[in-house]
């Protein structure tokens, strides 16, 4: 039996080919979705993710001109990093630095689907995490939605926890669609301020 390859993580160069290495960016699949409810009154508002099966559930998108460029101009800023598997390009976690309120975001995280569940996702969010502590920030933020299931397992597996649910990020109607923001945080230890 042959030995896995090392996984070497390391920074992005600007002008990095996603799409030659074969990231997509669009979309996702799910046989459960977090039922988003909302509970407003005078005396209380109550924001819900309740889990509910939905079998075959896919999620696509397109991914166009503009979304490249917005990811080369977080790769450009510097903080973005790859996992390398014999000089292969196999994973990305895209970041970017929000002084305003002294976070690390990750903007975009994948791997390529022959080389999941080997752990690589996981390097990726813990060097976002000791990215951010190099930066002084006081937490690493994501977003997700509640259709992927999987992803918010992931996070929670990695240390992040849900901090909010916005029921309009993408659309007026997004709760209408059944499809919410949820955003999660891993907040680092001894970063309490801006």
């Amino acid at each position: 039996m042959t030995a896995p390859a090392a996984i070497d993580i390391r920074p992005l160069l600007p002008g990095a080919d996603l799409d030659a290495a074969g990231f997509a960016f669009t979309g996702y699949e799910s046989e459960e979705v977090y039922a988003a409810a909302k509970d407003e009154t005078d005396a209380a508002v109550a924001i819900t993710l309740r889990l509910a099966p939905r079998p075959g559930f896919v999620k696509r998108w397109a991914d166009g001109p503009a979304d490249r460029e917005r990811r080369r101009a977080v790769i450009a800023a510097g903080l973005s990093y790859g996992a390398y598997c014999d000089g292969k390009l196999v994973g990305v976690a895209l970041m970017e630095q929000r002084r305003w309120n002294n976070t690390l975001h990750v903007e975009d995280i994948e791997v390529l689907p022959t080389h999941r569940g080997r752990g690589i996702g996981r390097m990726l969010l813990e060097k976002a995490v000791e990215t951010g502590r190099e930066l002084g920030a006081r937490l690493v933020s994501l977003e997700t939605q509640n259709t992927n299931v999987p992803a918010i397992r992931f996070y929670r597996a990695s240390g992040f926890e849900i901090e909010s649910v916005d029921l309009s990020l993408y659309t007026n109607d997004d709760a209408a669609h059944g499809e919410v923001a949820v955003i999660m945080k891993r907040k680092l230890p001894g970063r309490a301020g801006k």
